[in-house]
């Protein structure tokens, strides 16, 4: 079994405060994860730390759950139930006045059997990157509509 460790980054030419509400509010992950990706949130809550997500993707179901934010910084998610169980964080590293990058690391360890046979032939990383290329773009749509 390997673990799934990935560091993806995009660069943004939008304000902090609305990469980071993006990221941080669950409720908005439905506008530009895409449609590869299900999103439905269990629960949404205030200040965003103890929001919970199911994912459904092309690898399987899994949950997640905010279990720590610094405002305008970063978010670090709790992959807690599912096809994988580790530990993900958003980092909103500005760059200059106008545009920051956002970065999304993983670190998670497959859970079933099948998960973890599947991990020491499929490229796991190149996969999520993959996917969050796309997520990346959807989210430039996104931010571009909000201005």
């Amino acid at each position: 079994m390997r673990k799934i460790i990935c560091r993806d980054f995009v660069r943004l030419d939008h304000e902090t405060a609305d990469i980071f509400n993006a990221v941080a509010d669950v409720n908005t992950y439905k506008n530009w994860w895409g449609k590869k990706v299900k999103v439905k949130v269990l629960e949404s809550k205030p200040g965003f730390i103890g929001s919970k997500i199911e994912i459904k993707s092309s690898g399987g179901k899994f949950y997640c759950e905010i279990v720590d934010v610094i405002p305008l910084r970063h978010v670090v998610v709790n992959y807690y139930k599912g096809v994988v169980r580790g530990k993900g964080i958003w980092i909103v590293d500005c760059v200059t006045d106008s545009g920051c990058a956002l970065h999304y690391n993983i670190d998670l360890v497959p859970h079933g059997i099948i998960p973890r046979l599947l991990s020491n032939f499929m490229n796991f990383p190149a996969m999520h990157s993959r996917t969050m290329n796309g997520m990346f773009e959807n989210l430039k749509l996104f931010l571009e509509v909000k201005k």
